[in-house]
């Protein structure tokens, strides 16, 4: 196996210069469009291109983020910009959306792609799948354990795990929170982190938990788990973080860059201490070694937790005074845990009385009240040092890292001055215009020249070894030694910057065939009373309580269909929601966010039966999708639309329920509360995974003749907390059922 790559953030450009002096060994960043950061500051082309040059000179790659979801309209132009990558000689992409995955890979079979951890990766089938595609990288699911790691051993594909920073609680690519309620899509890029915010829980509609941060998670935190990374054959550890500054970045990424370097790496205190300011949420190993609830969650708040400051000792006279557990500067970041959570830059300190630039750990301050909310014994955390951020800052300030480089000098009488530099795989010669004279007064010594040719300080070389070959006697202008030195480290740097390859990996795409099925209406139930209201209507039943399946399955005519998030594919299931499941003649579910024509025809190239759009789509961009698959293959996509039933927003392996109450019950209804009194359903699985609901039902049941006259034949409604007299209420809207 090769050495762990380091794969770290860019958000901008300073971050990825950060990244790259600390120990990064790739980047991952976005261009300005099609990034599933949206608000970060992102990269121009022309960006794209210098940064390109910066990395590949230092021996590092760049992966770019195209790993939004793709809508109709914007698929020629994202096709235009992928040509823009491939030319600039970027070393991936990272995608979502299957239609871009098909596009890529027949356009330009050399230009390697990675499945984004938006494809919610998380089984063997999934990774196989990829690697029959010619995916040469998957990131995993966050959720992704250790054992199962070493599940994977065997696929011949890349793995790539995120190890540090902000965690999304629902798997990636399957939370439709934000979109549906915030009209911002996460799989678009601009998620509103809905996860950040105030719910209150009900259990049979008696509240049992007050309003709190009940989806927020920790900060992933594996920095002393890299030896079990290594051990589960991980290729690439992943830093969370293009929105983080840039001192983050870099502090983050030398830490990581120690870690893999060392063996049975530990932190120091001073250095955890360090990273923590710098930005925490508190930390968690999420579910690496376990399935823990309690621990992955921090309900108290969703933002910047800092390290312990101090507490409010006294209030006298417009002034706070607070006793130190920790040293403060002018300029520092400091925020009162109170209910406002007043946070601010520290301008003034007062120390008895007089105003001064720092104090230390037990001594007391006094800064000004203001309009200040806080009370004695109100905990304070420092959110910000400016001292460490300016140092840290100094770590790639300069060319601080180095490429090592062999120079061989040789110096005749009467010959040019010959310079050769390698990097043991290119190699330079440069000779000079002038020929080398005897020396008449005082000869030119081995040390002189050896000084000159190791002034690497304004490159990104450092010599490991100068051998200098010389007459006796020479003599020769120094800054002929200078100018030539120059010459072969600049040759050797474009060397360096154009030794760009790509491998071909064989792509054939199968032949889009006219799948076309008649008219079908599909009811998804949850429970036996919707079950048994719906098992006399014309129309084909599924559940996904397996249990619920099993007890009915020679009885009903009642068909399987399986979680989109699964740790192995169900043979049995008829409906499927996640990759490890394409490719086997079944319906697609909507969790695969079909967005654009591209990906239904991939689909319909591996004989799916009709496959479900993604409920983000509007009724002109599903229009827009069916119009342009039959402009391009002459006959209608096979398709299917969600006609009713509460959308499942976030699918999650945290029992957020447990977390919160430290139990749950079989028989009982629970709910989320946000502030605005919607309430969110939530089903619990048998493995303890957590659905939320949409707390307001879509019902286009009426819109059916429209979508038929698009030329659409496949509905679905789906039931998940209804009454039976509500779901008897819903089917009679149903034309002529």
């Amino acid at each position: 196996m090769k050495k762990i790559e380091l794969l770290a953030p860019a958000g901008n450009k300073e971050s990825a210069i950060a990244a790259i002096q600390n120990g990064a060994d790739a980047l991952y960043l976005s261009g300005e469009l099609f990034g599933a950061r949206a608000f970060a500051a992102n990269f121009s082309m022309d960006e794209i291109r210098e940064m390109v040059q910066y990395a590949h000179a230092y021996g590092c790659k760049i992966y770019i983020t195209v790993n939004t979801l793709i809508y109709q309209h914007e698929f020629h132009n994202v096709m235009h910009y992928i040509d823009d990558l491939y030319h600039a000689q970027v070393d991936a992409c990272i995608v979502q959306d299957l239609g871009l995955l098909y596009a890529i890979r027949k356009t330009y079979p050399d230009f390697e792609v990675h499945a984004s951890t938006q494809m919610h990766v998380y089984n063997h089938e999934a990774l196989a799948f990829l690697h029959s595609q010619g995916v040469s990288r998957a990131v995993l699911a966050r959720e992704t354990s250790y054992k199962q790691m070493l599940s994977y051993r065997d696929i011949d594909i890349e793995k790539e795990v995120f190890v540090h920073g902000a965690l999304c609680i629902s798997f990636s690519g399957q939370c439709l929170f934000s979109a549906l309620h915030m009209h911002r899509s996460g799989n678009r890029g601009m998620c509103a982190q809905n996860c950040r915010m105030l719910y209150r829980l009900y259990e049979n509609g008696a509240m049992v938990h007050d309003y709190a941060y009940l989806l927020s998670p920790k900060d992933n935190f594996l920095l002393e788990d890299i030896d079990q990374l290594k051990n589960a054959e991980v290729h690439s550890l992943k830093i969370e973080g293009r929105m983080k500054s840039p001192q983050y970045v870099a502090y983050t990424t030398m830490l990581y860059r120690q870690a893999i370097d060392q063996e049975h790496f530990k932190i120091r205190d001073d250095q955890l201490e360090q990273l923590k300011v710098l930005f925490n949420r508190h930390y968690t190993k999420a579910h690496f070694y376990e399935k823990n609830d309690k621990q992955m969650m921090n309900h108290e708040r969703p933002n910047h937790v800092g390290i312990p400051l101090g507490k409010v000792v006294y209030i006298r006279n417009n002034r706070i005074g607070i006793s130190l557990t920790a040293d403060i500067k002018q300029h520092d970041g400091i925020r009162f845990l109170n209910e406002n959570s007043d946070g601010f830059t520290l301008n003034r300190i007062y120390v008895q009385g007089l105003l001064v630039n720092g104090a230390k750990k037990e001594d007391v301050i006094e800064i000004d009240k203001g309009k200040l909310s806080v009370k004695v014994g109100c905990e304070v955390v420092k959110t910000k040092d400016v001292q460490l951020e300016a140092t840290i800052s100094q770590s790639y300030q300069h060319l601080k890292r180095k490429v090592d480089v062999y120079a061989k000098v040789k110096l005749h009488i009467g010959k040019p001055l010959e310079i050769t530099v390698s990097d043991g795989i290119h190699e330079v010669q440069k000779v000079s215009d002038c020929n080398i004279d005897k020396a008449q007064k005082r000869p030119v010594e081995a040390a002189d020249i050896q000084k000159r040719i190791d002034k690497t300080n304004d490159t990104i070389f450092a010599f490991k070894q100068i051998e200098v070959e010389k007459d006796d006697d020479i003599f020769l202008p120094l800054q002929q030694i200078n100018a030539l030195r120059r010459q072969a480290l600049d040759a050797l740097y474009d060397l360096r910057v154009q030794d760009f390859t790509r491998k071909h990996i064989q792509f054939v795409s199968a032949p889009i065939k006219d799948t076309f099925e008649s008219f079908s209406l599909e009811l998804t139930v949850l429970d036996e009373q919707q079950l048994l209201v719906c098992k006399d209507v014309k129309a084909s039943l599924f559940t996904s309580d397996y249990e619920l399946y099993k007890t009915y399955k020679d009885q009903i005519p009642v068909m399987y269909r399986q979680s989109n998030v699964v740790s192995t594919q169900c043979d049995e299931a008829k409906m499927v929601g996640d990759i490890g499941g394409l490719n086997q003649g079944k319906i697609i579910d909507e969790s695969l966010n079909v967005s654009n024509s591209e990906t239904v025809a991939y689909l319909q190239s591996m004989q799916n039966q009709h496959i479900y759009v993604s409920r983000e789509l509007t009724h002109e961009a599903i229009f827009d999708l069916v119009q342009a698959f039959q402009r391009t293959y002459h006959f209608l996509p096979n398709i299917g639309v969600v006609l009713y039933g509460k959308a499942k927003v976030m699918h999650i392996k945290t029992n957020i329920i447990k977390a919160a109450i430290s139990r749950t019950n079989a028989n009982a209804q629970y709910y989320l509360e946000d502030l605005h009194k919607h309430r969110y359903y939530l089903q619990e699985d048998k493995d303890g995974y957590i659905s939320i609901y949409q707390d307001m039902p879509k019902d286009e049941i009426a819109n059916m003749e429209q979508y038929k006259q698009m030329g659409i034949e496949h509905f679905r409604l789906d039931f998940t907390d209804e009454s039976a007299k509500e779901v008897k209420a819903i089917l009679a809207k149903i034309p002529n059922y």
